[in-house]
């Protein structure tokens, strides 16, 4: 009974607001760090390779139209080592929101003898649905309630990131357009609105010894109407091979991290984030999954970044 009645509420605090539908924003992942191209253009190729990322994150276990969230990127530089390209395809359901959108990022790089200079463009298209079926509506007649199926609007991003071989700082808009999706259908529209996100992003790597390497990085998203995200986090990798450490998002959670590297080529790792806000007591935390493919290029004699992400 619990779960229904904070499920309810849920809904009712991140979708209504005075008559007026507000979309779910860009969505979250614990592990930004390895899939930086989703928020940051200007990270295309960062890895130097043909590089291929898929992450899936469920939020708030147990809590029934609890946020769920894939990200699949795939990019790679070019012969041209100052040229990258990457697309990027995401999914994530609210409730009875639905966002799906497709991008390509463009990335140029200006190179110096110990740093580089990245950046960035992205451009797509993305698709918006919202599905009242999906709540428990006792007024059927309510025209706050009625469908919008795959409404499509245009999305164009930028970023810029300074990297060397220990450090990088980029900043970054995903989508500067600030769509409003509007139903038609209605006497008076009811709309859903996109907001701009503005993100800063950071890493550095500390050599503890020949074998054992810790790395740090944070990432903080501003938008308006909600307060400033700000998530931190600390991994030791062992040997190039392990990984293990932890996080925290401000506010919100703290996790716990490991990922493998099975071959040269495969990278498998998972998270658990337990909730630290009030509604903790209605979930059992959220777990997120990331599998990672890359092929070298040997193409490139770009700064290689030593496994920051």
């Amino acid at each position: 009974m619990k779960n229904k009645i904070y499920t309810l509420v849920l809904i009712t605090v991140v979708f209504l607001n005075i008559g007026s539908l507000f979309a779910q924003q860009d969505p979250q992942f614990t592990h930004y760090m390895y899939n930086p191209s989703t928020i940051n253009p200007a990270f295309a190729g960062y890895r130097n390779s043909l590089s291929a990322t898929l992450i899936h994150r469920s939020q708030w276990i147990g809590v029934k139209g609890a946020p769920s969230s894939q990200a699949l990127s795939i990019q790679s530089p070019l012969n041209n080592e100052k040229i990258a390209l990457g697309a990027n395809l995401y999914n994530d359901v609210v409730g009875p929101i639905n966002e799906m959108a497709f991008n390509v990022d463009f990335a140029y790089t200006i190179m110096t003898e110990k740093s580089n200079i990245n950046f960035g463009i992205k451009g797509g298209v993305q698709s918006y649905s919202f599905d009242p079926n999906k709540l428990s509506i006792q007024d059927q007649t309510d025209t706050n309630f009625t469908t919008i199926k795959n409404q499509f609007s245009p999305q164009i991003g930028v970023g810029v990131m300074f990297e060397t071989s220990k450090l990088y700082l980029g900043v970054s808009v995903p989508n500067i357009i600030e769509t409003r999706h509007e139903n038609s259908s209605l006497t008076e529209f009811k709309t859903s609105t996109e907001r701009r996100n503005y993100y800063a992003s950071a890493g550095y790597i500390f050599d503890l010894s020949q074998t054992i390497k810790l790395k740090t990085s944070a990432i903080s998203k501003i938008v308006s109407g909600a307060p400033l995200q700000l998530d931190l986090s600390a991994n030791f990798l062992f040997n190039e091979k392990i990984t293990v450490g932890t996080a925290y998002r401000m506010d919100a959670a703290v996790s716990l991290m490991a990922g493998f590297q099975l071959t040269k080529e495969l990278l498998i790792g998972a998270a658990y984030d337990y909730d630290t806000t009030k509604f903790t007591k209605t979930n059992s935390g959220s777990a997120e999954f990331i599998l990672r493919y890359e092929l070298s290029t040997n193409t490139v004699k770009r700064i290689l970044n030593p496994r920051i992400f």
